[in-house]
């Protein structure tokens, strides 16, 4: 609103005379050749906006107007002037780097510094020959690489400088762009005087180093003898004196090459026969071992020698004993990193065995009793069940016989489980699935649906709860299906109930849904006064879990509780 009635000239940041000049004669333009087009500077709050202008005139009617589109390029231009002053402060940092730099695209030289120049001593750049004739082979090869995987590269070569001119350079090559398109820089360091004083500290640290050597050579080995035989006494006085672990070594020809006192004085309390150095392994030990046991024992020996560590327990009989034992066999490597001999390291574990045969024992007692306990809780809950039955037959009245078969058919989903459980071998959790069948053909069977009217169907996952969930999880199961097979298909009403149940992410998901009539409108289960859905609720809460429901098509509940650990 504020541009209008102005003319263009009014917010011209220029307002000089040779400015005015211009500004007319590209109006001039418009008037003469019905369109025009410039760069002008405005003005915006004392600020300049550089910017294209474009004046086109348009017939409309009897009248004539033109049209001026202002495009804003000052963010443009002041990119622009920073790139090319970016670009030339690259292009001087090249130029006056201590390096040679080449720039190449598909081998064509598009980029070369001063000091490239004086490395080559040439004011025309060959590429074919940059260096001696061994390395220009090297370098093509290595450009070729680097071209095909464009990884960088790093290597030293001699460079050609006229007649008997060498000059060893660090050639370093990488990917690079040079005026939109892809090239490889190719980076020259004179390294001759570095390689020279190399050499000469080289020579001068080794001299040092050889003198310091042949000086300290003596010590040092008078220093390792005496460290090893000390630790030769020390590693003797622990192999001799392990008084629980028996330490064996053999010869690769199975032959006893050494041992501790403990293990001497054990096979001697064993067996009577004194173990020797240069006894045979078979020989000795074909007494007190099983023909079988020995067999796989020598076996066992055999992998070892090709490097291959065993661990095996054996049991040995000597004199109508019977003695476990837990051996460890590992080959010992000399210098070169053959293997010299066996190491036998073994503990007696009779006691281990002893106990857990125990344990094996008293486990299978215990899960039989655990058993008898389950089959014992499903006949109480089934007496339960029957003494309903009995007095439901005294019963007259529909209420009363209603929820004296509500209860029973509580009972019998606890009962369930505990029969499960009877009929298992993991006590800690129950197949919940399969219990899930179980008790929804009982629950149509007890309420009589008959065939081809109410439909029953499921997607049942495999899943595996603990007694804790296992027991609510199936109450709720039973009130929400005795639900929908009492009240959802009223008048002999076809239909079809599903039950879904998977597992998400530790998750339980569980699905009762049917295509009955539904909840009467406005009902809310969570404040429901029916026992039924107070249970549901109170279920619900005690697996820690949330309850959804869906009337808008019969009615659809969803739970959801976190999956307890097994």
């Amino acid at each position: 609103k504020d541009l209008i009635g102005k003319k263009l000239w009014d917010i011209s940041f220029d307002t000089s005379d040779d400015a005015r000049i211009e500004y007319d004669h590209f109006i001039r333009k418009v008037v003469l050749s019905k369109h025009s087009k410039f760069n002008w500077i405005f003005r915006s709050n004392h600020q300049q906006i550089e910017a294209e202008v474009a004046i086109i005139e348009l017939t409309l009617g009897e009248n004539t107007y033109y049209q001026c589109v202002i495009h804003d390029l000052t963010e443009l231009n002041e990119t622009m002037r920073v790139l090319e002053k970016n670009r030339l402060s690259f292009k001087s940092v090249l130029d006056n780097t201590p390096e040679g730099i080449l720039i190449l695209s598909d081998r064509e030289v598009r980029y070369t510094n001063p000091e490239a120049h004086r490395l080559l001593d040439a004011e025309e750049i060959n590429l074919d020959e940059l260096f001696e004739k061994e390395d220009q082979f090297a370098f093509e090869k290595l450009y070729q690489n680097h071209r095909s995987n464009k990884l960088n590269y790093q290597k030293q070569f001699h460079l050609k400088r006229g007649e008997h001119q060498e000059l060893l350079v660090d050639v370093t090559i990488v990917s690079t762009t040079f005026e939109e398109r892809e090239s490889s820089m190719i980076i020259l360091k004179d390294i001759s005087l570095q390689n020279q004083l190399s050499k000469e500290m080289l020579r001068a640290e080794l001299a040092e180093e050889t003198n310091k050597k042949l000086a300290s050579e003596i010590t040092e080995r008078i220093k390792a003898e005496k460290l090893l035989q000390e630790q030769f006494l020390r590693s003797n006085a622990i192999f001799d004196s392990s008084s629980n672990t028996l330490l064996l070594t053999l010869s690769t020809n199975l032959q006893i090459s050494s041992f501790n006192s403990h293990c001497q004085n054990y096979f001697w309390y064993v067996s009577q026969n004194r173990m020797n150095e240069g006894d045979s392994f078979p020989g000795f030990f074909k007494e007190i071992l099983d023909p079988i046991d020995l067999r796989l024992f020598i076996r066992l020996l055999h992998k070892v020698i090709k490097g291959e560590s065993q661990q095996i327990e054996v049991v040995f009989r000597p004199r109508n004993k019977e003695i476990w034992m837990e051996i460890f066999l590992n080959p010992i490597f000399d210098t070169e990193g053959t293997i010299t001999e066996i190491s036998l390291v073994a503990h007696d574990i009779t006691e281990k065995k002893k106990t857990e045969k125990e344990i094996v024992v008293s486990l299978k007692e215990k899960e039989v009793l655990l058993k008898e306990i389950h089959h014992r809780v499903k006949n109480n809950l089934q007496v339960i069940s029957s003494i309903l039955n009995l007095q439901s037959s005294f019963v007259k009245d529909p209420k009363t016989l209603d929820i004296l078969e509500e209860s029973r058919n509580r009972i019998r989903s606890m009962a369930i489980i505990h029969e499960n459980l009877y009929q298992t071998t993991n006590f800690s959790s129950i197949n919940f699935s399969s219990y899930l069948q179980n008790l929804t053909s009982n629950l149509i069977a007890s309420y009589h649906i008959y065939a081809g009217k109410v439909k029953l169907r499921t997607e049942l996952a495999q899943v595996d709860l603990v007694l804790d969930q296992a027991i609510p999880c199936g109450l709720l199961v039973n009130e929400l299906i005795t639900n929908a097979l009492k009240y959802a298909f009223p008048n002999g009403r076809a239909g079809e109930i599903f039950i879904g149940l998977k597992e998400e992410e530790n998750s339980i998901l569980l699905t009762i849904s049917d295509n009955g009539i539904g909840l009467p409108p406005n009902f809310n289960i969570l404040v429901s006064d029916t026992l039924g859905l107070q249970l549901v609720t109170t279920l619900v809460e005690q697996l820690e879990g949330e309850i959804h429901v869906d009337n808008s098509n019969g009615i659809k509940y969803l739970i959801t509780f976190d999956k307890a650990k097994l």
